[in-house]
């Protein structure tokens, strides 16, 4: 199962493997990025840590609510409200919620130009 991915290319689903992680390799060539995706309405989601917010990278390690070790190799942002997305580990399963390993997917809001006004209005009293 793949993915469109923020630029047009296919994500790379490990759950999908067959033991070549040369297809990751070559899409994603920065090995600290960032894990985004896009979620219902459009937004881009940055996967990130609940407690600090601090962003997930590719190939981090993370502990589950078991305390067993798993390394997040990508994901799908929620793709409804009641949604909370998925993320994707090399271990066996290869597929779970985020928040059994303590992550969420964290919206980034565009501001618009009436965002801005307003932003700038508040500012000025």
């Amino acid at each position: 199962m793949t993915q469109k991915s923020l630029n047009g290319q296919r994500l790379y689903n490990p759950s999908k493997d067959t033991g070549n992680f040369s297809a990751m390799d070559r899409l994603t060539p920065n090995k600290q990025s960032t894990i985004k995706s896009l979620d219902y309405a459009g937004r881009v989601c940055t996967l990130v840590h609940v407690d600090t917010e601090k962003p997930v990278k590719l190939n981090e390690t993370v502990e589950n609510f078991r305390g067993d070790p798993r390394t997040v190799t990508g994901g799908e942002a929620p793709h409804k409200p009641s949604s909370s997305g998925k993320i994707y580990t090399k271990e066996r399963g290869g597929t779970s919620y985020p928040g059994t390993c303590k992550l969420m997917w964290k919206p980034q809001l565009p501001m618009n130009e009436q965002d801005r006004v307003l932003a700038k209005l508040q500012n000025l009293s």
